[in-house]
This record gives structure tokens, sequence and C-alpha cells, in this order.
């Protein structure tokens, strides 16, 4: 009996991230490049560049502090969504209780 092979179109699928970060749509909202939101942040280009396209592999709570503050956001489900849980966000409650 032979196993199915797995395309590589199909293992992409496997690595779908979990948490989907919303800066990019932040941004666009009010016109930021990652160079001024970097300016204005302190946040480093390539680190604001992972949470935009959703590369990132961990979060760091100080920048994730930063980045609420700087859009003041009142919770993190304003900017992240979990897409493999049913309910929506994933994280409840107050941001400033958060961090």
């Amino acid at each position: 009996m032979l196993n199915k092979m797995i395309l590589p179109t199909e293992r992409m699928d496997i690595h779908k991230p979990e948490i989907i970060c919303h800066l990019d749509e932040l941004m666009q909202q009010r016109g930021l490049t990652q160079q001024q939101l970097s300016e204005d942040t302190g946040i480093a280009p390539a680190g604001i560049r992972a949470y935009e396209y959703n590369s990132f592999r961990r979060i760091d709570r100080e920048t994730l502090s930063t980045i609420a503050g700087y859009f003041q956001l009142k919770s993190f489900d304003d900017l992240f969504t979990n897409n493999r849980r049913k309910a929506p966000g994933f994280i409840r409650g107050d941001i400033s209780q958060q961090c």
C-alpha cells in the first residue's frame, strides 16, 4: 500500500499562521509606511515587516505594547485574530491590564 504523497502546496497549508496580525490594515488606514512607523515608534523596520507580513515567530510584549499605544488600541483583538479558533480573537481584556 502506497502512502499519499504530500505536494508542496498542500504542505504549505499545514504551516498557515495561527495568529494573524492586522498591522498592515492599521498602517494602511493611516497611510503609514514601514519606515514612518519605525521612526515614530523606534521599532526596527524588520520587526514591523515581520508583523505586517505575518512572518513573526514570537510576539514581543514591549513591541506589542508600543504598537498598541501608537494606534490607541483598546484590545489585542484589534491587532490580532486566531484563525484556528471559532471564537473571534485570542486575547481578552483591556490592553492596559495585559501590558
